[in-house]
């Protein structure tokens, strides 16, 4: 009901003690009376003017508020500047923006967002409160540059088993990204989230609420509780895989490989169907990833059995060995 409320906002933030509102398509954003959403004052409305841009979200972490445009980003803090809240960080101007505004997402500590210059889409950045850092390997960038539409890109941080992630889905490309945040030997763990029917992952929002993970689905007007104690995506299989890396020779030598095993947390099966006799399968590559033969069944072992070991034998001679293990089981897989 304001008259100093911008007509066209499309994202907010609350903010040390005031809301900031961002106006669409313009290079304007304002901020609110101190802790009133009700009340805004025209002489609080601020151009981003850094850089020539049009605006396309916010966000704040670790006591710093990112204003992110289509090609720059500015980053301000709070300091009051006679009737103004913020101040200007002018020695933290980024060369890149943000590509899609549902992409920001705030958590954990961390600031993530799908970024963009004015050479077009760029990569996924992380902050902690500093200069960001790309977070997206080579292969996740080469998929998203390829995708006709990345504006609609939805993103969102959750931590579940100590571990920390950014799920980032393109709903018009239809695929889902998912990066355990949480490092192994200083890399990051992407993966491709998929359904078992090959379309991206259910989620379009989260929230923890209740000692809960909650996510809106995309296709039904409910909400489901995602969790590392749930094996399946709302009773339908979900599909694993995980693959290695190609094993080569330094001459390129012709080797044998006798047997292949993989070490799954044993004797974790259910009593009853689904996953009483679960099964993993083994499929190879000797072209180093371009093509793989047919999947070989192995058990994993029934429930109880801790000592069972999953192998496959005899698989032949080859020249270059990339193993790709998938399971369709509704029991928990841990490798």
């Amino acid at each position: 009901s304001s008259p100093n409320f911008p007509i066209n906002p499309t994202d907010c933030l609350y903010f040390n003690g005031y809301f900031v509102v961002i106006e669409g398509n313009s290079n304007q954003w304002f901020v609110s009376a101190a802790n009133d959403a009700l009340t805004w004052n025209s002489q609080n409305s601020i151009v981003f003017n850094a850089k020539a841009d049009t605006l396309k979200g916010l966000s704040a972490v670790c006591n710093q508020m990112f204003i992110f445009g289509n090609n720059t980003t500015e980053v301000w803090y709070p300091s009051a500047q006679g009737t103004f809240p913020y101040t200007y960080n002018s020695n933290s101007l980024f060369e890149f923006g943000a590509i899609a505004t549902g992409s920001i997402a705030e958590g954990q500590g961390l600031l993530i967002w799908l970024a963009g210059d004015k050479n077009g889409v760029g990569s996924v950045y992380m902050t902690l409160g500093n200069a960001p850092q790309q977070i997206s390997t080579q292969e996740v960038d080469i998929a998203i540059r390829n995708y006709l539409v990345v504006e609609d890109a939805i993103g969102f941080i959750y931590k579940e088993a100590g571990q920390v992630f950014y799920q980032l889905t393109f709903p018009t490309a239809d695929v889902t990204w998912l990066c355990n945040l949480t490092t192994n030997n200083d890399k990051l763990r992407w993966t491709n989230l998929q359904s078992l029917n090959g379309s991206r992952h259910i989620a379009t929002c989260h929230t923890y609420w209740n000692k809960q993970h909650l996510i809106g689905g995309r296709d039904l007007s409910l909400v489901y509780n995602l969790s590392s104690n749930i094996y399946s995506d709302n009773g339908i299989s979900v599909h694993r895989r995980a693959q290695g890396p190609s094993f080569v020779l330094p001459a390129y030598n012709r080797f044998k490989v006798i047997n292949f095993e993989v070490n799954f947390s044993k004797g974790t099966a259910n009593a009853n169907n689904p996953g009483e006799n679960p099964k993993s399968y083994l499929s190879y590559s000797t072209d180093q990833g371009h093509t793989f033969n047919d999947q070989r069944p192995a058990p994993i072992g029934d429930i109880g059995a801790y000592k069972y070991r999953c192998q496959w034998y005899g698989l032949g001679m080859m020249r270059s060995f990339t193993p790709r293990v998938e399971t369709y089981e509704s029991i928990p897989i841990f490798i």
